[in-house]
């Protein structure tokens, strides 16, 4: 497991393996720099207002979440703490089955793998992080030999 996978997951453990918190979470990570009322997150996870308040005020609690008051309408936003922020948008960014596959892994090997030979094979990272395509490169000489030829 890479280091960042390994962070992400004891992230996801602490604050998210419970399916509401993650669900917050996820909205949170989609969302980055929207501050949301109660109100527009219930209607965007169609919740009940008492779960909103509950999971609210736990991740508030926990600084995953800032809260203000305006005009006495509450408003929530993710953290501007950059190393929450990056793991709260990674984890938004992983489709179901690698949110799962994140929480199964086994981040140290047991007692029983400790001994056999795939325990001392070199680690295989987690298909979590996908590498990003290279840019293609399009420069004003490139457009001209185009047009010349």
């Amino acid at each position: 497991m890479l280091p960042e996978e390994r962070e992400l997951r004891q992230f996801t453990i602490e604050f998210a393996s419970e399916p509401h918190n993650q669900e917050l979470l996820l909205l949170f990570g989609r969302h980055p720099h929207a501050h949301l009322s109660r109100l527009a997150i219930r209607h965007a996870l169609g919740w009940r207002k008492s779960h909103v308040e509950r999971e609210l005020a736990y991740l508030v609690e926990k600084g995953l979440v800032n809260r203000r008051t305006q005009n006495g309408t509450c408003f929530y936003w993710l953290t501007e703490i950059a190393s929450v922020n990056q793991l709260v948008q990674s984890l938004a960014r992983l489709d179901p089955a690698q949110r799962k596959l994140l929480l199964e892994q086994d981040g140290a090997p047991d007692a029983n793998t400790a001994a056999s030979p795939e325990a001392t094979a070199p680690e295989k990272p987690l298909p979590l992080f996908k590498p990003l395509p290279r840019p293609v490169a399009h420069t004003d000489e490139k457009r001209m030999e185009a047009g010349n030829s």
